[in-house]
C-alpha cells in the first residue's frame, strides 16, 4: 500500500500566471512523489548539502542526502520548464505553508 505524500509547494516566477505557477508546482510534486520524497525532506537535504559544500565538508554527506538534494534540483527544473518553458532568473521553488 503506497502512502500519498502531501505536496505543499509554492512557485514564484516573475511574469507567470497563477495557472502557470500551479502547473510548475504540480510538475515538481510529481518528481518528488515519484522519488518517494516529501518536499520538506528534499528541500532540507538540498540546504544541508549546500552548507556542507560551502564549508568544504561534502565528504561528510550521505549518498541518500545527495540523492534527495539532487531530486529537489530536478523538481525545481521540472517546475521551471512547466511554468515558464525556459530558465528564469526570477524563479523559485519553495516549500509552502
Amino acid at each position: 500500500m503506497s502512502k500519498r505524500i502531501d505536496m505543499n509547494l509554492v512557485v514564484i516566477a516573475t511574469g507567470a500566471s497563477a495557472e502557470q505557477r500551479a502547473m510548475g508546482a504540480r510538475a515538481a510534486a510529481h518528481v518528488l512523489r515519484s522519488a518517494g520524497l516529501s518536499p520538506e525532506a528534499a528541500h532540507r537535504a538540498h540546504e544541508q548539502l549546500a552548507r556542507a559544500q560551502a564549508q568544504a565538508a561534502a565528504a561528510d554527506t550521505s549518498p541518500a542526502m545527495v540523492r534527495a538534494a539532487r531530486t529537489w534540483q530536478i523538481a525545481g527544473r521540472a517546475a521551471m520548464v512547466a511554468c515558464c518553458g525556459m530558465v528564469s532568473a526570477d524563479f523559485r521553488l519553495l516549500v509552502g505553508p
